[in-house]
């Protein structure tokens, strides 16, 4: 033991380099959705025959890890954050700020290869209840950033192994990409509360989404290349509405300013809403307009509940969201504000001792007197 500590005060004396940041990495999955029976128009009941075109919905998920079993009361409650994706039962996918959901999902690694990933579906909204794997989900060829996969079912019999239908055949054909070990922020933001510690929700508007914020570009086939966040854009999550409704999207996006640990997350749907690709949309100014933005100290604090304001930096009155971080994700920012220097002290006078310094020999010598005695 007296051995391993000499060893450590020697490496330590002799300096070692410290870790100077920190960045979370991990696998996150861009859902591509590009039928559905429920929207106006579509007469193949969601049954869209190929998954590489076409795309209705985009959505970015964390991927849990891999677990002997899933239910309410293992780790996956920890791991929820950014993971968790709602949905209605009667039409799978629900736009933008739609609080009727009742049903949800995550994606998981199913094998110990990290080929094949299962959907776990949850009898609750916000992955709150009992956990059921489903049938099918993804198998990717290799475990590599830009790999696709058609798949998932969701709680039903499925038709062709392409698509998840609830009982009354709205089928959604789904296409997962892959972007593996890349710097994110993995979290989840619910919404709105109507007070300033988000305690009290607003049952007429509620909702949680998952999020998640690319801080470095990740290539991979077109349209699913993702973009690292920026002052511009750097990760629009696209709810479409049915075109032939109304021609409008539903929009989630986060940047960056030049304010220092400044973190903004948008989210608008109707008017004014445009979508370019995932690093480059504008939220709408119709129904469901908020900007909130969240700011990390040179302390590594985040004020959680956050006020909205519109697109117009008018603050909505009793109206906050709050974000939840993945905890293998904390302390994780866009930007971290430096410590502010101390003012200059003309009275303070050096300490005498300032100039003394004890060698790293002697620092390893005086340990090894200490130990002997």
């Amino acid at each position: 033991m007296k051995v391993i500590m000499v060893a450590s005060l020697v490496i330590g004396a002799f300096g070692t380099t410290p870790t100077t940041g920190y960045n979370y990495t991990g696998t996150y999955m861009r859902l591509g959705i590009v039928a559905l029976k429920a929207d106006a128009g579509d007469t193949n009941n969601g049954n869209a025959v190929n998954c590489n075109t076409g795309w209705k919905r985009f959505i970015l998920v964390k991927t849990l890890p891999k677990y002997t079993t899933l239910d309410a009361k293992n780790g996956a409650l920890n791991d929820l954050q950014g993971a968790c994706v709602n949905f209605k039962a009667a039409t799978i996918l629900t736009d933008l700020f739609d609080n009727s959901v009742d049903k949800s999902f995550a994606v998981r690694h199913f094998t110990n290869d990290n080929l094949q990933y299962k959907v776990s579906a949850n009898a609750a909204a916000g992955c709150s209840s009992s956990w059921v794997d489903q049938a099918t989900g993804f198998t990717f060829a290799s475990y590599a950033t830009g790999q696709q996969a058609c798949g998932m079912t969701l709680g039903q019999a499925e038709l062709d192994g392409t698509r998840i239908e609830d009982s009354s055949a709205n089928g959604i054909t789904v296409q997962a990409t892959l972007h593996v070990g890349k710097k994110n922020i993995p979290l989840t933001i619910t919404g709105p509360f109507s007070d300033a510690g988000c305690t009290i929700l607003n049952p007429n508007q509620f909702a949680n989404y998952p999020l998640v914020i690319p801080l470095e570009a990740s290539a991979a086939p077109a349209p699913f290349s993702e973009f690292a966040l920026s002052t511009t854009g750097g990760v629009c999550t696209q709810w479409e509405k049915d075109a032939a409704a109304d021609n409008a999207y539903s929009i989630m996006k986060a940047y960056v300013t030049s304010t220092t640990g400044a973190l903004v997350i948008e989210m608008g749907i109707g008017a004014g809403s445009v979508w370019t690709n995932m690093g480059s949309c504008t939220a709408g100014t119709g129904s469901g307009e908020y900007k909130i933005t969240y700011s990390m100290t040179a302390t590594g604090n985040v004020d959680r509940c956050q006020q909205a304001y519109n697109h117009s930096d008018v603050i909505i009155a009793t109206t906050f969201f709050k974000i939840d971080i993945h905890p293998e994700a904390a302390g994780v920012w866009a930007s971290i504000p430096g410590i502010v220097a101390a003012a200059a002290c003309p009275e303070c006078a050096a300490s005498p001792a300032s100039g003394v310094h004890v060698s790293t020999l002697m620092t390893v010598a005086i340990a090894l007197i200490a130990m002997m005695m």
